[in-house]
């Protein structure tokens, strides 16, 4: 159920780690480690946390 384009060239600079690689088509990772939503994937930067709170 991934939206928005997915950004090969992102994925090829920054490996995300294995807690969000099963997600890499929507997100990005930040230098801070978290994973970011692109923001095309209409999930809010508030629902992080309870979808990786694992991290």
């Amino acid at each position: 159920s991934h939206k928005g384009p997915v950004k090969p060239a992102t994925q090829k600079q920054r490996k995300p780690p294995p807690c969000v690689v099963t997600h890499e088509a929507p997100f990005e990772q930040r230098s801070d480690g978290h994973a970011a939503p692109t923001g095309a994937t209409g999930i809010t930067p508030t629902a992080v946390p309870k979808l990786y709170g694992k991290m």
